[in-house]
């Protein structure tokens, strides 16, 4: 290591963090609201809605969640990959997460209709939205984690955004499965 280098090192060390803002934290944890929004609503209603809506078998309708979920074992990193080559001025996280956004709302409303179809038909049609659900659950979800590190490389900030998150995502912890039965009966 050459001299300089260490003294580069040493002055970045003694770099006081930023803290950021409450406005800040909370903004970013209202990203993990819509998150969990989706996480819980396809967990509580998907395979419901496959099985019963949908009339798949139950074996068919685990075995496509299964093979959608191996494929984001494989998808994430890749996304992870995008995110850390993605070069624009609204910077790396940004850019995804504003132009994913309505792909997104679309995909997920797609997940839970279901056009008249042959049995085949939408058995194709529930792995075609439900493999493009995760991709794009994905392709938020890679670079709006990603942006806590750049936002603050502070560990008490990043606990403190943490905190924030958590708070936020009770939310649809608590109104999802609590709207569940009044919209069933609507």
């Amino acid at each position: 290591i050459r001299k300089d280098t260490t003294m580069e090192q040493k002055i970045l060390t003694k770099v006081e963090p930023v803290k950021l803002p409450a406005k800040v934290k909370l903004l970013y944890a209202t990203g993990d609201l819509a998150k969990a929004t989706t996480v819980i609503m396809m967990m509580a209603f998907s395979m419901y809605f496959y099985t019963e809506v949908c009339g798949i078998n139950s074996g068919v309708a685990a075995t496509i969640v299964l093979i959608a979920k191996i494929w984001d074992i494989i998808n994430d990193p890749m996304m992870g990959a995008l995110v850390d080559r993605t070069k624009s001025k609204e910077g790396k996280c940004r850019i995804w997460m504003k132009y994913m956004s309505v792909p997104g709302f679309v995909i997920f409303a797609l997940v839970f209709w279901m056009p008249e179809l042959t049995a085949t038909g939408k058995i194709v049609w529930v792995a075609i939205t439900y493999t493009l659900q995760g991709m794009v659950s994905t392709a938020l979800m890679i670079p709006m984690n990603t942006l806590m590190g750049r936002l603050t490389s502070d560990p008490l900030e990043r606990a403190s955004i943490n905190q924030y998150k958590g708070i936020i995502g009770l939310i649809p912890n608590i109104f999802v499965p609590a709207a569940t039965m009044p919209l069933v009966i609507f």
